[in-house]
């Protein structure tokens, strides 16, 4: 039976990394009282009210004593491409200001409309022009929004 080989899931993150990567959030449902499994199939967010482009999108290594450290493991950054990419946000304080944030995903390709100024890290979803791809989703518990919090996302995706 044909296999996906350690190799050919470094050329996946590869690939990844090269292309606009975007961290996308929004209010879910707010009937949720707990957070619904994730959909596979999912391709957007329920209610998207911002992105932010990544901070940092690097390659790194599964490491116990790694100096990122997430609910899924411990890692450290590398040098070589591997099969897990590290993705860093920060979203600004005025970014959503009062919103309670219940999903997150991270979307890779997309495009925002032209004419924005340059330099710009946030858009609303009026603001872009392609979504791209959903690459990674979860649904949290809700995050309540203040102008005085600064919320940053390390998430690690593994091909």
């Amino acid at each position: 039976m044909p296999i996906l080989t350690r190799s050919g899931r470094v050329v996946i993150a590869e690939s990844i990394a090269l292309r606009a990567v975007h961290l996308a959030w929004g209010l879910g449902d707010g009937a949720w009282i707990t957070p619904p499994s994730e959909n596979a199939d999912a391709t957007s967010l329920v209610s998207e009210i911002g992105r932010r482009t990544a901070s940092e999108v690097t390659f790194v290594v599964p490491d116990a004593g790694g100096d990122i450290v997430l609910p899924t493991g411990s890692y450290s950054r590398s040098a070589s491409p591997t099969n897990h990419l590290f993705v860093v946000t920060n979203f600004e304080f005025v970014d959503a200001q009062s919103a309670v944030i219940r999903e997150i995903a991270v979307f890779v390709g997309s495009t925002m409309i032209p004419g924005l100024p340059e330099g710009r890290k946030y858009f609303v979803p009026s603001e872009v022009q392609s979504p791209g791809r959903m690459l990674h989703l979860e649904n949290i518990a809700p995050i309540y929004r203040s102008p005085a919090i600064r919320e940053n996302f390390e998430i690690v995706v593994t091909f």
